[in-house]
C-alpha cells in the first residue's frame, strides 16, 4: 500500500476509475455469461413469437451482483481517496 499512499491526488481519481471500469466489466460478464452466442435476438416478422437464445439471471441475481459491485467499488474508493493522516 506504500505505492497508493505516494499517488497524488490525480493520480488517485483515475485509478479509481479505472477501477470502477474493470468492475463495471467483470459485472457485465458474471450477468451476461449465462447467455448462449449467437442466434437470434428478437422477434420473428408477421408472428407473434419472441425468441431468446439464453435464460439470462434472474432479477434477484442482478440486483445481487449489482449491488455487491457498487460495495466493492466504493470500499476501494473509500481506500483510495482517504487523506492520510500524520499521528504525531
Amino acid at each position: 500500500m506504500r505505492r497508493i499512499d505516494s499517488l497524488n491526488l490525480a493520480q488517485r481519481i483515475v485509478l479509481v476509475v479505472a477501477t470502477g471500469l474493470a468492475i463495471r466489466v467483470l459485472t457485465l460478464w458474471l450477468l451476461v455469461r449465462g447467455l448462449s452466442s449467437g442466434g437470434w435476438f428478437g422477434y420473428a416478422p408477421n408472428t407473434s413469437l419472441m425468441f431468446r437464445g439464453g435464460s439470462g439471471a434472474s432479477t434477484g441475481v442482478t440486483a445481487l451482483v449489482s449491488v455487491v459491485a457498487v460495495a466493492l467499488w466504493a470500499a476501494i474508493a473509500l481506500r483510495l481517496l482517504a487523506t492520510k493522516q500524520n499521528h504525531d
